[in-house]
């Protein structure tokens, strides 16, 4: 019954409108609050969302794995699949459209009909932890876990140099662009290495001094734009950086933090992001506009790090504990 009853929330809406008297509002919702309580999602603590090359989202919880074609929702969790752990810390799509599952045990690929696990036992990985996961041109997959490692479907590689480079840092966005350059951005407190690093497939570059800010240059998201410009999130501003030039974007004023933790581009090219603790936000290339979860029923600002959007146009917000907000500012619809 959950399988349809997005649907009929939405058609419920519009015949209400309908039907009421005076002036007629909007006959489509422009937004929707998913949860536990009107869909398939078994758990309201929402950690990712991604869209694989046919439409479908994918949706990690702290209960499983979760497929939504647009009408049914399909759960993976320990007990009916592969999966080493229920609670998802990090989703992939790559260009053969499988699913890269980052957990606490392990990475997990699901193809579409089998699983493969890779953990410290069954790989050269050190460690099961896998929170940051990204694939190249080449369709290799890069990992951050104690270490930087590369993996070509046959062989775990450890780019061996890293360490010295990254020491002490946590890396907290992994991104690969046209030329094969793997780029990191790194999150530590005051005194402790942060900032963006670049990695050419042999020589190190590092970028870590956007601002005076002691908390500026913890970059916490990274997005590819076209030309090799890189959005990067940061605690505070919003960073354009291109060829080592950068410009400096504040949604608050620049002793408030914003902690932008998610980026990225809807089908008109207008820049989208989440904030930790701040709702979400769209920005035009000047101006931001504010989106506070406290204006969508939920009655404080949960935890936010991921961002969707759909074939619609819908923007699908991540929540720590209320599931997931579904909006549009033309007005929700689901194909």
């Amino acid at each position: 019954m959950k399988r349809i009853l997005l649907n009929i929330l939405i058609i419920s809406y519009f015949l209400s409108c309908k039907e009421s008297a005076g002036p007629e509002p909007d006959p489509i919702p422009t937004w929707i609050l998913i949860s536990t309580e009107n869909s398939g999602l078994p758990s309201n603590a929402i950690s990712k969302i991604v869209r694989d090359h046919n439409g479908n989202l994918w949706i990690g919880t702290d209960a499983g794995l979760v497929k939504f074609d647009s009408k049914n929702w399909a759960i993976y969790d320990t007990d009916n699949s592969g999966l080493p752990h229920n609670d998802i810390l990090d989703l992939l799509i790559d260009s053969k459209d499988r699913i890269w599952i980052g957990t606490s045990m392990g990475l997990a690929l699901f193809d579409g009909n089998g699983w493969v696990v890779y953990n410290e036992s069954n790989s050269q990985i050190p460690g099961n932890y896998i929170g940051v996961i990204e694939s190249d041109m080449e369709d290799n997959i890069w990992v951050f876990c104690e270490g930087l490692y590369k993996f070509d479907m046959t062989t775990w590689t450890k780019i061996e140099d890293a360490d010295s480079i990254l020491y002490s840092t946590t890396i907290t966005a992994i991104h690969a662009d046209e030329t094969g350059a793997i780029w990191l951005g790194a999150c530590s407190p005051p005194g402790i290495k942060r900032g963006l690093y670049k990695f050419d497939g042999h020589n190190w570059f590092v970028y870590d001094q956007f601002t005076s800010d002691p908390y500026g240059d913890n970059i916490l998201c990274i997005l590819g734009d076209e030309l090799n410009t890189l959005w990067l999130g940061t605690d505070h501003p919003l960073i354009h950086f291109k060829e080592s030039r950068y410009k400096l974007f504040y949604m608050l004023e620049p002793e408030f933090p914003s902690y932008i933790t998610s980026l990225i581009k809807d089908q008109y090219g207008i820049l989208w992001l989440t904030r930790s603790y701040g709702g979400f936000a769209k920005f035009d290339g000047q101006n931001f506009t504010s989106y506070e979860f406290t204006k969508f029923g939920i009655p404080f600002e949960p935890y936010s790090q991921s961002i969707a959007v759909d074939s619609d146009n819908n923007k699908w917000i991540a929540t720590s504990g209320w599931g997931i907000i579904l909006f549009n500012e033309d007005g929700v619809t689901i194909h």
